[in-house]
């Protein structure tokens, strides 16, 4: 069993404004709900890289899934994501340090 730490999916590593730190599954979330006016720690030129990253994941999660209806439930896109990294039940795909 692996140790792995930093989860995108779990914990809240990302920074969104209004001011709150959140997963990346609430992150979709609030997306789809409409509530993320910016990203303040992103770097301008890192903004296009962002936008096409988050939307590109989305785009993969709901085609695997079949469905083209964004969840607005912070546990919807947390199975979604899940299902595109099956393979792997401690979610180190999505995680920033795993045991080698």
């Amino acid at each position: 069993m692996s140790q792995t730490s930093w989860n995108l999916l779990t914990q809240p590593l990302l920074q969104a404004s209004p001011p709150r730190r959140i997963s990346l599954p609430s992150l979709l979330a609030c997306l789809a709900r409409d509530e993320v006016d910016s990203f303040s720690a992103l770097r301008p030129h890192q903004a296009p890289g962002w936008h096409m990253f988050l939307v590109q994941l989305a785009a993969l999660a709901l085609n695997r899934a079949g469905t083209t209806q964004l969840p607005k439930v912070d546990l919807e896109w947390l199975e979604l994501l899940r299902d595109l990294t099956s393979d792997f039940p401690e979610d180190e795909p999505w995680c920033l340090v795993v045991d080698d």
